[in-house]
């Protein structure tokens, strides 16, 4: 099975608060709930504050691969990526 990157940010400023990143292999989905088991730092933000975005496997790995950062457009949920 392969599971796209997700990205958990801050809704009002398009933070990255955590990229749980691709997996592929013997991997299954996780909720909302199980992820912030995991992260603790997702039970800081507020639910209705907290947004996340989920690729594909494999959608914008190039981008990724030459960025030097990134953030969730809070208007369109749409990566944008730095590159300079």
């Amino acid at each position: 099975m392969q599971i796209g990157r997700k990205i958990y940010y801050e809704k009002n400023n398009g933070v990255v608060i955590w990229d749980k990143g691709e997996m592929e292999g013997d991997v299954v989905e996780t909720t909302l709930e199980q992820d912030m088991e995991v992260m603790p730092v997702l039970t800081l933000i507020a639910p209705e504050h907290l947004g996340v975005k989920q690729l594909t496997f494999g959608e914008l790995s190039d981008s990724f691969a030459i960025c030097r950062g990134y953030r969730i457009n809070p208007d369109t949920e749409e990566v944008e990526f730095v590159t300079q």
